[in-house]
């Protein structure tokens, strides 16, 4: 590839590369999967670039290779075991929150991000990706469709479906008025997850 052209790739990767750890860690519940995943993402798309149309959704484009990669190593192997979310996980996200004074919070919030990791990998693997998507990175349904490459009607199935699958394992983390935002992802609201509308508010 070209040096103009590998500049270009890297200008464009580069602001999507935190997102795209961020969503990996959600498929793989495993930090250094989620590693593994996006390098391999990234190297793909690198070496995709040249089929890239200058001017279209980059963002929607690498995601749609990650999310490949990730549906191709599901193929491929088990589902990998969930790391100790209290020195992994936990701590790789949010880690302002967790060095904060307030023990009973802490504990609240270790638990409520152990539990919100299990409860997303316990969801298959095509309603995963979605959730992650909607809820972590705030794609549109028309996005998400693009991504995985389904019709908007099933984005919106498989995303109410992933939202009453955690609705059922945090409950009892979360009000009855408020919605799951960030799985954990906020700093010390981490219990009292930012209230959302019904699952198209923020969408369409």
């Amino acid at each position: 590839m070209a040096e103009g052209s590998r500049q270009a790739f890297e200008t464009l990767v580069q602001p999507c590369v935190d997102a795209l750890y961020r969503t990996a860690l959600r498929m793989t519940g495993n930090s250094h999967a989620a590693e593994d995943l996006v390098q391999d993402a990234c190297l793909k798309a690198y070496a995709s670039f040249g089929r890239f149309q200058p001017g279209s959704n980059f963002k929607a484009w690498v995601f749609r290779i990650l999310t490949n990669a990730f549906v191709d190593g599901e193929r491929k192997r088990a589902r990998t075991p969930l790391v100790d979310m209290e020195t992994d996980l936990v701590e790789q996200i949010g880690g302002d929150a967790v060095s904060r004074p307030n023990p009973e919070v802490h504990v609240l919030y270790r638990t409520f991000r152990s539990e919100a990791f299990k409860a997303m990998a316990a969801l298959p693997a095509d309603v995963r990706i979605v959730v992650a998507l909607s809820l972590l990175e705030q794609f549109t349904y028309q996005e998400i469709a693009d991504v995985v490459g389904c019709p908007v009607g099933t984005v919106r199935s498989r995303l109410s479906r992933g939202r009453q699958s955690l609705q059922a394992v945090l409950g009892p983390f979360v009000p009855e008025d408020a919605g799951l935002s960030e799985l954990g992802t906020e700093s010390a609201k981490e219990t009292r997850v930012p209230a959302r509308g019904k699952s198209g508010d923020t969408h369409e």
